[in-house]
């Protein structure tokens, strides 16, 4: 459940990302921290609740996974619903629109590249949080 939420937190990541001009910078990095911070928390219930640390490493990883496949959805929506680009009848503008210049292929490349990181990055990022999390709930708890 703590993964859905995180997941609910990266969606509005990508989501004020498409409104980049009209947000101050700080806003997407507190975002993700705050998907951080639950994918750790996920990892501290897990180990609480299974009573070692490989538990709560599992349970990071698994909330970053279910986050990450929500932003992952989210940024492919946004892709989706900007539409393709516009069509010209000279073959040879169509062939300059492939370049990367053009600001529809920069944004499919910076799409691409953030469903990447959150398919690669986050679910590592998430057990490591998570085993982190979990050895400091055990410190406490002793």
């Amino acid at each position: 459940m703590i993964g859905l939420l995180a997941g609910v937190v990266l969606v509005a990541n990508v989501l004020l990302g498409v409104r980049q001009a009209a947000q101050p910078g700080f806003l997407q990095p507190a975002l993700l921290g705050m998907a951080v911070i639950l994918w750790g928390v996920a990892g501290l219930r897990g180990a609480r609740v299974a009573g070692n640390a490989g538990m709560g490493a599992l349970s990071g990883l698994w909330g970053a996974m279910v986050s990450s496949l929500m932003g992952c959805a989210a940024v492919l929506a946004e892709l989706y619903l900007a539409g393709p680009a516009p069509d010209s009848p000279d073959p040879w503008k169509q062939y300059q629109g492939l370049a990367i210049g053009n600001t529809a292929t920069q944004g499919l490349v910076h799409s691409l590249n953030l469903a990447t990181g959150f398919l690669l990055l986050g679910p590592l990022a998430g057990a490591v949080v998570g085993l982190v999390f979990a050895f400091l709930g055990q410190n406490q708890k002793s």
